[in-house]
């Protein structure tokens, strides 16, 4: 018998990608701070759905400066780190729009 495919990680990728291509100006953060196939995996199938006005912006958790004129900020798959520094700036806070086993997997940065 052949091999089933298992499309639980990659089965939210259109509903994020819509959510993103929502927004005028989009801008979506991710991390790598260690090798995540699943994280990589998602984002490359993703990459494939989201609109070119999308900017895609990879970084280490210790850096959150954000430069540039986005209308929306969303954060995918981001560690607890980054959770916690975000809302330290008393501009913004975290709203979870999709979330997998109860952690945030698609987050957005709103005025608070």
């Amino acid at each position: 018998m052949g091999e089933m495919w298992n499309k639980d990680c990659s089965y939210i990728n259109i509903r994020l990608a819509r959510t993103v291509n929502s927004a005028s100006k989009p801008l979506i953060i991710t991390e790598f701070p260690e090798y995540n196939v699943d994280t990589i995996g998602n984002l490359l199938g993703m990459s494939h759905q989201i609109d070119p006005k999308a900017k895609l912006l990879l970084m280490l958790p210790k850096n959150v400066e954000i430069f540039g004129n986005f209308t929306e900020i969303f954060l995918y798959s981001i560690s607890h780190e980054l959770k916690t520094q975000i809302p330290k700036n008393n501009q913004y806070k975290l709203q979870t729009i999709y979330a997998k086993n109860h952690e945030m997997l698609l987050g957005k940065r709103v005025n608070k």
